[in-house]
Protein backbone atom coordinates (compact mmCIF):
# COMPACT_ATOMS: atom_id res chain seq x y z
CA UNK A 1 0.00 0.00 0.00
CA UNK A 2 2.88 2.31 0.76
CA UNK A 3 4.25 1.81 -2.77
CA UNK A 4 0.85 2.67 -4.25
CA UNK A 5 0.72 5.89 -2.22
CA UNK A 6 4.23 6.87 -3.32
CA UNK A 7 3.42 6.13 -6.95
CA UNK A 8 0.22 8.19 -6.74
CA UNK A 9 2.14 11.03 -5.14
CA UNK A 10 4.72 10.95 -7.95
CA UNK A 11 1.99 10.95 -10.59
CA UNK A 12 0.24 13.95 -9.02
CA UNK A 13 3.41 15.97 -8.48
CA UNK A 14 4.02 18.69 -11.07
CA UNK A 15 6.25 17.40 -13.81
CA UNK A 16 9.00 19.56 -15.30
CA UNK A 17 7.97 20.86 -18.69
CA UNK A 18 9.43 18.93 -21.55
CA UNK A 19 10.82 20.94 -24.40
CA UNK A 20 8.73 20.10 -27.39
CA UNK A 21 10.42 20.32 -30.73
CA UNK A 22 8.52 22.64 -32.96
CA UNK A 23 7.72 20.95 -36.21
CA UNK A 24 8.71 22.87 -39.25
CA UNK A 25 5.55 24.41 -40.65
CA UNK A 26 4.88 24.05 -44.36
CA UNK A 27 5.41 27.22 -46.32
CA UNK A 28 2.16 29.12 -46.38
CA UNK A 29 0.84 30.68 -49.52
CA UNK A 30 1.23 34.17 -48.25
CA UNK A 31 0.02 37.47 -49.50
CA UNK A 32 3.49 38.47 -50.63
CA UNK A 33 3.29 37.58 -54.30
CA UNK A 34 7.04 37.40 -54.78
CA UNK A 35 7.51 34.65 -52.18
CA UNK A 36 5.01 32.07 -53.38
CA UNK A 37 5.98 28.47 -53.89
CA UNK A 38 6.36 27.29 -57.46
CA UNK A 39 3.09 25.29 -57.29
CA UNK A 40 1.17 28.31 -55.99
CA UNK A 41 2.57 30.59 -58.71
CA UNK A 42 1.59 28.08 -61.35
CA UNK A 43 -1.93 27.76 -59.93
CA UNK A 44 -2.43 31.54 -60.13
CA UNK A 45 -1.01 31.62 -63.66
CA UNK A 46 -3.50 28.91 -64.65
CA UNK A 47 -6.36 30.93 -63.12
CA UNK A 48 -5.07 34.05 -64.87
CA UNK A 49 -4.93 32.24 -68.22
CA UNK A 50 -8.48 30.95 -67.82
CA UNK A 51 -9.73 34.48 -67.13
CA UNK A 52 -7.80 36.04 -70.01
CA UNK A 53 -8.89 33.38 -72.49
CA UNK A 54 -12.54 33.46 -71.46
CA UNK A 55 -12.96 37.06 -72.68
CA UNK A 56 -11.75 37.86 -76.19
CA UNK A 57 -10.03 41.27 -76.38
CA UNK A 58 -12.54 42.76 -78.81
CA UNK A 59 -15.51 41.73 -76.65
CA UNK A 60 -14.90 43.99 -73.68
CA UNK A 61 -12.35 46.62 -72.81
CA UNK A 62 -12.64 46.40 -69.04
CA UNK A 63 -13.35 43.39 -66.90
CA UNK A 64 -14.41 43.22 -63.29
CA UNK A 65 -13.46 40.19 -61.23
CA UNK A 66 -14.89 39.92 -57.74
CA UNK A 67 -13.68 37.50 -55.09
CA UNK A 68 -16.28 37.02 -52.38
CA UNK A 69 -17.30 34.66 -49.62
CA UNK A 70 -19.57 34.87 -46.61
CA UNK A 71 -17.03 33.07 -44.42
CA UNK A 72 -13.95 34.69 -42.87
CA UNK A 73 -10.43 33.35 -43.42
CA UNK A 74 -11.11 31.59 -46.71
CA UNK A 75 -8.32 33.34 -48.62
CA UNK A 76 -10.23 36.07 -50.45
CA UNK A 77 -7.48 38.65 -50.02
CA UNK A 78 -4.78 36.12 -50.88
CA UNK A 79 -6.53 35.04 -54.08
CA UNK A 80 -7.38 38.62 -55.10
CA UNK A 81 -3.88 39.88 -54.47
CA UNK A 82 -2.09 37.06 -56.25
CA UNK A 83 -4.47 37.11 -59.21
CA UNK A 84 -4.06 40.88 -59.58
CA UNK A 85 -0.29 40.55 -59.35
CA UNK A 86 -0.29 37.73 -61.88
CA UNK A 87 -2.35 39.74 -64.38
CA UNK A 88 -0.06 42.74 -63.89
CA UNK A 89 2.93 40.53 -64.70
CA UNK A 90 1.35 40.00 -68.14
CA UNK A 91 1.29 43.76 -68.62
CA UNK A 92 -2.46 44.03 -68.03
CA UNK A 93 -3.57 47.22 -66.30
CA UNK A 94 -5.07 46.17 -62.99
CA UNK A 95 -6.87 48.21 -60.36
CA UNK A 96 -7.29 46.28 -57.14
CA UNK A 97 -9.92 47.66 -54.76
CA UNK A 98 -9.37 46.52 -51.18
CA UNK A 99 -12.72 46.92 -49.40
CA UNK A 100 -11.72 44.70 -46.48
CA UNK A 101 -11.61 46.83 -43.27
CA UNK A 102 -8.49 44.92 -42.19
CA UNK A 103 -6.74 45.91 -45.41
CA UNK A 104 -4.87 42.63 -45.82
CA UNK A 105 -4.45 43.01 -49.57
CA UNK A 106 -3.10 46.52 -49.06
CA UNK A 107 -0.59 45.27 -46.52
CA UNK A 108 0.28 42.36 -48.81
CA UNK A 109 1.32 44.84 -51.49
CA UNK A 110 3.64 46.52 -48.98
CA UNK A 111 1.48 49.59 -48.46
CA UNK A 112 0.58 50.95 -45.03
CA UNK A 113 -3.10 51.87 -45.30
CA UNK A 114 -2.73 54.33 -42.42
CA UNK A 115 -0.36 56.40 -44.57
CA UNK A 116 -2.82 56.86 -47.44
CA UNK A 117 -4.80 60.08 -47.41
CA UNK A 118 -7.88 58.86 -49.27
CA UNK A 119 -9.56 55.46 -49.47
CA UNK A 120 -12.39 53.63 -51.18
CA UNK A 121 -14.64 55.16 -48.49
CA UNK A 122 -14.04 58.57 -50.08
CA UNK A 123 -14.94 57.19 -53.51
CA UNK A 124 -18.18 55.59 -52.29
CA UNK A 125 -19.37 58.22 -49.79
CA UNK A 126 -17.74 61.52 -50.79
CA UNK A 127 -17.81 61.03 -54.59
CA UNK A 128 -14.02 61.43 -54.79
CA UNK A 129 -12.77 60.43 -58.26
CA UNK A 130 -11.06 57.04 -58.10
CA UNK A 131 -8.02 58.46 -59.90
CA UNK A 132 -7.32 60.57 -56.80
CA UNK A 133 -7.40 57.47 -54.58
CA UNK A 134 -5.23 55.11 -56.66
CA UNK A 135 -1.87 54.18 -55.15
CA UNK A 136 1.14 52.93 -57.13
CA UNK A 137 2.63 49.53 -56.28
CA UNK A 138 5.91 47.77 -57.10
CA UNK A 139 4.27 46.37 -60.24
CA UNK A 140 4.03 49.18 -62.77
CA UNK A 141 0.62 48.13 -64.15
CA UNK A 142 -0.94 47.30 -60.76
CA UNK A 143 -2.69 50.13 -58.92
CA UNK A 144 -4.47 49.93 -55.59
CA UNK A 145 -7.50 51.62 -54.09
CA UNK A 146 -7.34 51.11 -50.32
Amino acid sequence: MNNDANQLKENLAPQPEKKIKKEKQPKKIGRNCENLSFAAKEAFKRLRTNLVMSFPEEETKNRIVGVTSAQPSEGKSTVSLNLAYSLAELGKKVLMVDLDPQGNATTGLGINKNETELSSYDVLINDTPIDEVKVDTKQETLKLCT
